[in-house]
């Protein structure tokens, strides 16, 4: 019987990387000299996939999978399995386990024989201590060659379905003025060994005067995250803008705080954080998590996009870049944030998540824009998010880059005049390796094309009508019977008022979003002023999903809504950017 590619494909995730692990402690035939170097140069590394971790009734659990070797396929191998971190990472050997059960599924697709499968019962110790544990399987080539982790590595087992030590998150429960230096949020974690954390935050601040905001996170009393920053002082109309804020840190073992902390450092009026701004806090949510921030301003940023038209690329410049290995069509999140400020003419910064020098297109990355003119802010924040699900396997260099936005568009020959920098502390992190539960809701498949958009509101007969929230995004996911449910949603666009400047009154957009139909997590709000509604920005919302409000096994659904507040303003036509809006990982 001939097998279709879709089955194929179900048995071939193939190594994540290839830890080459050599006569490891508890190993049968640990110290044996194994092949020549011709040998091992030439040998294919094994194939295998790590299927799962099960209860089997009462305290017992297992894991399972398969594995063999090309150069052998009739051979059983033997398989490593790790605990708690990567092996040659800190990660602890349990066992050596034969791959010699039956697996006639595995011989049908690949026309083998023998028996490749492995099924091993967990010791009592990981079940009874309480904590979750990330099992890490790899298979051993006999001929000495690499030791590749296999598909899907690491399995969770999570006996109380607890979440990962120290994942928190809180929301403030009313707006919050700020004359000076405050905590909003504080959350203290206890890690049982040393361990990456991702900090997120979003949400949204308005002025009470011609102010200077300030947002970060810190940990251990070090900043950690991005520069949240806006400046209102010289603002025509000072409105109330979306923030973002991300950041990472490896942490040794003990209790370690993490906050929230807004300042009002330059200007004389103060400001005030919103209700629902978050701080979300997540241990190791990646195998792998690369982190890099700027120690200062960038350089001017200064381009040319006259006569450019959707579907040219924009010119750009690196402000940060990672270079990491991955495996083919495995899952990688890359996450970036910073603020902007106007450093000569005015007009739209534009920023973007590229690999390997080009631009995914807007189903696998967002586009991030804001105007820098005294009619919106001089200085504000800018960030964005993608989702990569289609790389070749090897070396990728994904990077954060800076352009502007090309004001020609389709029809419009003319140069958008921004000159600006980036400022210091920008973050870019980048995560790949063992997802579990993770997904985007791409809703346009355009490359290069920052122009398409999608209504959300008007009062003056065009549709759709405003004050009614309109779907972004909407995505469906499943959470496996042994996950702990912690799953991080984050959704990003950006916004803008009708091109003629015709709204009367001031009005607001927000974007906000609903887990299995209920509202979660923080409220993105973008201001606008009368006669000054044509301004282009960011906006973001996210939510963490842990703990007591930890996901149920099973199916759910999450959706991305925008919704226009006329607030009693005249609002000819609003829209936000159908770019990649809404993404999640666990």
């Amino acid at each position: 019987m001939r097998t279709s590619s879709l089955r194929r494909r179900a048995l071939t995730h193939l190594a994540l990387g290839t830890f080459v692990v050599s006569g490891a402690c508890g190993s049968p035939d640990a110290g044996r000299v194994w092949a020549t170097h011709e040998d091992a140069v030439t040998s294919r590394p094994p194939l295998g996939q790590h299927d799962g971790v099960m209860n089997t009734g009462g305290t017992t659990w297992r894991t399972w999978g398969w594995a063999f070797d090309p150069d052998e396929p009739s051979a059983s191998l033997w398989v490593h399995i790790y605990a708690d971190a990567p092996a040659g990472q800190g990660g602890q050997f349990l066992a050596a386990v034969m791959a010699d059960v039956p697996r006639p599924d595995v011989n049908e697709v690949y026309g083998i024989e023998g028996a490749h499968g492995f099924d091993w019962i967990i010791p009592a110790s990981l079940i009874q201590d309480g904590r979750e544990h990330a099992l890490y399987a790899y298979a051993i080539d006999p001929r000495g060659g690499e030791n590749p982790a296999l598909g899907a590595t690491p399995r969770w087992l999570a006996t109380t379905r607890g979440p990962p030590l120290g994942s928190t998150y809180g929301e403030l429960q009313e707006d919050v003025p700020i004359s000076s230096s405050t905590v909003l949020l504080s959350s203290a974690i206890d890690l049982d060994r040393r361990q990456t954390v991702l900090v997120a935050s979003d949400g949204r601040f308005f002025p009470m005067g011609p102010s200077y905001a300030r947002m970060f996170i810190r940990v251990d009393g070090t900043q950690v995250s991005n520069d949240g920053a806006i400046d209102w002082r010289g603002s025509l109309g000072p409105v109330q803008h979306a923030y973002n804020l991300i950041g990472g840190a490896t942490l040794d073992a003990g209790r370690h705080v993490v906050e929230l902390v807004a300042e009002n450092s330059l200007g004389k009026s103060g400001f005030v954080v919103g209700r629902a701004s978050n701080l979300s806090v997540m241990v190791q949510p990646a195998r792998e998590i690369a982190v890099a921030q700027t120690a200062q301003d960038s350089d001017v940023f200064n381009f040319n996009t006259k006569y450019l038209t959707a579907g040219a690329p924009a010119p750009h410049t690196p402000i940060l870049s990672h270079i990491i290995d991955v495996a083919a069509d495995e899952p990688v999140v890359a996450l970036a944030s910073t603020n902007a400020y106007a450093a000569g003419s005015y007009g739209d910064a534009m920023m973007g998540i590229y690999v390997d020098g080009t631009h995914a297109g807007n189903a696998q990355s967002q586009w991030s824009v804001t105007d820098l003119w005294k009619g919106a802010e001089l200085r504000s924040p800018m960030f964005s998010h993608a989702y990569f699900t289609t790389l070749r396997a090897g070396q990728r260099t994904f990077s954060f880059d800076a352009s502007e936005f090309p004001w020609g568009g389709y029809a419009n020959w003319t140069e958008d005049s921004v000159v600006y920098r980036v400022g210091a502390r920008t973050q870019f992190v980048v995560l790949r390796g063992g997802f579990r539960v993770s997904g985007s809701a791409p809703t346009a498949w355009a490359i290069d094309d920052w122009w398409a958009r999608i209504g959300i509101g008007s009062n003056t007969g065009n549709a759709p009508n405003a004050d009614e929230p309109v779907l972004l995004a909407e995505g469906r996911f499943t959470i496996p019977a042994d996950h702990n449910g912690t799953v991080m949603f984050l959704g990003k666009t950006r916004v803008q008022g009708d091109g003629g400047n015709e709204a009367i009154g001031r009005f607001h957009a927000s974007l906000f979003l609903h887990i299995d139909g209920t509202h979660r997590g923080s409220v993105g709000v973008q201001g606008f002023a009368e006669g000054q509604s044509i301004s282009q920005r960011s906006i973001s919302a996210s939510y963490l999903a842990t703990n007591q409000d930890a996901l149920a096994p099973g199916d759910h659904v999450v959706q991305l809504y925008g919704q226009i507040a006329t607030l009693g303003a005249k609002v000819p036509w609003s829209f936000m950017h159908k770019d990649l809006n809404l993404i999640w990982f666990d």
